[in-house]
């Protein structure tokens, strides 16, 4: 079973699409059509209903995907016109094997960028949890992470803002080395979520081909792991602060003729 908000086209479509790639038997049901029984339904010392998630038609759904619906959003739901809490109910179906999650609630756990920070601090401390090589990843590729700004107004140095759990740049603010705001996005969705702060590097620029012509944009690149193996590449383009609104440019490769 395939579940995305229908009245949010991109989650929509996205869902409708990986459902075509998938090549199994599967239908769509919006996230709001689902039907949660919270409690096994017994009556005459016979099952006549089971707890778990179903269709409108009554179908029980043994795998549901959700493609991007945050799992912070899910623990918070509750059902139209009361109070119940169907998401923690959902999710403790996954617990109890009532129910296959996708992508499951262990993804949450590294989806906090507080693990960035946490990961930072081990880095700094040279605690023997990395070997020595991890450390060196880490001095190469990971940028210095905070759960406060102290280290980087101490060294007047620029810094950047983030919700631990938030995307699309939403409520992301760039700050000056003195703690001042010199950019911040519109969106503040997370304005009252638990902040990280992030040495800043300025992302590279290049002129792209838009819908409105040639465009000077920041370029961010994004790497996919599975199973800890690199699957796939991304680029996105847009402003300083990447938001919803930038592009996502397509990646080829050619070959050229006559060269060996």
């Amino acid at each position: 079973m395939f579940t995305s908000h229908p009245d949010h086209e991109e989650d929509y479509f996205t869902t409708l699409y990986l459902q075509k790639l998938s090549k199994v038997p599967s239908q769509y049901v919006p996230l709001s059509d689902l039907q949660i029984i919270e409690e096994d339904f017994i009556n005459g010392g016979q099952m006549v209903l089971e707890s778990g998630v179903y269709t409108p038609e009554g179908e029980r759904i043994d795998i549901l995907y959700r493609p991007t619906y945050p799992v912070e959003h899910l623990v918070e739901d509750v059902a139209k016109g009361s109070q119940d809490k169907i998401g923690e109910t959902l999710l403790r179906f996954v617990k109890d094997n009532k129910l296959i999650l996708l992508n499951p609630p262990s993804a949450f756990l590294l989806q906090s960028k507080a693990v960035q920070a946490i990961i930072w601090g081990l880095y700094e401390e040279e605690h023997p949890y990395f070997t020595e090589e991890e450390q060196e990843w880490i001095g190469e590729h990971f940028l210095a992470t905070y759960l406060e700004p102290d280290s980087f107004v101490q060294s007047n140095q620029k810094h950047v803002g983030k919700p631990a759990f938030g995307r699309e740049g939403d409520t992301v603010v760039i700050y000056n080395g003195d703690g001042r705001k010199i950019a911040e996005d519109r969106q503040k969705t997370y304005r009252d979520s638990l902040q990280v702060f992030q040495e800043y590097i300025s992302l590279p620029t290049h002129t792209i081909q838009t819908e409105k012509g040639k465009q000077l944009a920041h370029i961010m690149y994004g790497c996919f792991y599975v199973h800890h193996l690199p699957m796939a590449i991304g680029i996105r383009a847009g402003g300083q602060i990447t938001d919803n609104h930038s592009y996502h440019l397509p990646i080829g490769i050619y070959e050229l003729k006559g060269e060996n």
